[in-house]
């Protein structure tokens, strides 16, 4: 396994998304950067927010990134708290916190300090990028690499970074204990089990791209008119319009928005799909999202068919512009099973 996560606090489902969401966590687009949406974590003294992801076994590396602006003013106590906690099953074993005083990030395994960056790797009141690189493990066997802004910040090796328990590492979570207020957004989790993504990702953001136009394929019913995608283009998801079907193997397709301006140079590293459904009729149903994501050069193969670009438990590749034909043909070919993370979360 790779990437692992990613959230941007822009589509309307980031709470669903996280395990816990306590405290008076606010989203909006106040909060975050590149004219984005984030979140203000206030957690008063609650967990604020935890993540359960699949489990990374002890001796793969965790690594996190995300952007993150610490305000003082909104604080009330100075690098006392855990903003940032890699858990097994709510158990802590290592902690970052920031020291607003003189700008250093502090490394804890369960409250006890091993390592502090040098002074003034961040500043107050300023976005900045994190990522760490952590290995659990008992004794001398553990490490944390720090980076901000991607520059390395701390290089931590020979660590005790094992609180107990397998080592095992299956929970990020933000504002760990205490008042403190920071901002955050475009986060990533991903390890170093797998072939592809299996280290740090830089500073990446995340983007939310909302139906725009309808598709070639357009079997379900809309609610009201005959344009689809106007019924499906809500960052924030309502019952109130909507397409449905009671029929079996029929596909409805939205073209997307294109990526924002100077994106066509950057990487991919993995695509999220979400969907906001209801069953209203008796018996099993089920539903599967089509994935297919067009290279803008329109020269190698166009895209992977399935939940993620780099995934694992999807098939078929397509390399020919899209239509129906191919779209029947992988719907009868690239198999009905939704794809189940191994923590039993279906998406």
């Amino acid at each position: 396994m790779t990437l692992l996560h990613m959230e941007g606090f822009e589509d309307g489902h980031t709470v669903e998304k996280w395990t816990t969401w306590e405290g008076t966590n606010d989203i909006s687009g106040s909060f975050g950067r590149l004219s984005g949406t984030g979140v203000r974590m206030d957690c008063n003294f609650g967990n604020c927010a935890t993540k359960t992801i699949t489990t990374i076994p002890q001796g793969d590396f965790i690594i996190w990134g995300g952007a993150v602006l610490y305000n003082p003013a909104l604080s009330g106590f100075n690098s006392i708290q855990d903003q940032i906690a890699f858990m097994e099953g709510g158990s802590v074993h290592v902690s970052l916190r920031f020291r607003g005083s003189d700008g250093a990030i502090t490394v804890l395994r369960n409250g006890t300090q091993i390592g502090t960056t040098s002074v003034g790797v961040f500043s107050e009141n300023v976005f900045f990028y994190l990522e760490a690189k952590v290995l659990i493990a008992d004794a001398s066997g553990g490490s944390v690499e720090l980076r901000v802004n991607d520059q390395q910040v701390l290089n931590l090796t020979g660590a005790d970074t094992r609180n107990g328990g397998t080592g095992d590492f299956n929970q990020v979570r933000h504002g760990a204990s205490g008042t403190e207020s920071t901002y955050h957004d475009d986060q990533y989790i991903c390890s170093t089990g797998g072939s592809i993504n299996n280290d740090f990702l830089g500073d990446s953001r995340i983007v939310v791209l909302l139906p725009d136009e309808d598709g070639t394929t357009l079997d379900w019913d809309p609610s009201a008119g005959s344009t689809h995608y106007t019924l499906l283009d809500e960052a924030t998801p309502n019952t109130s319009d909507f397409v449905s079907s009671r029929v079996v193997g029929e596909i409805d397709l939205v073209d997307l928005s294109t990526m924002p301006a100077g994106s066509t140079a950057l990487t991919v590293h993995g695509i999220e799909g979400h969907a906001y459904t209801r069953k209203d009729d008796a018996g099993a149903r089920k539903y599967r999202l089509v994935k297919l994501m067009v290279r803008l050069t329109m020269t190698d193969p166009m895209v992977h068919y399935g939940k993620y670009y780099y995934g694992f438990n999807k098939w078929g590749w397509i390399f020919k512009p899209l239509c129906k034909f191919w779209l029947r043909t992988f719907h009868y070919l690239g198999g009905e099973h939704p794809f189940v993370r191994e923590n039993g979360e279906i998406v």
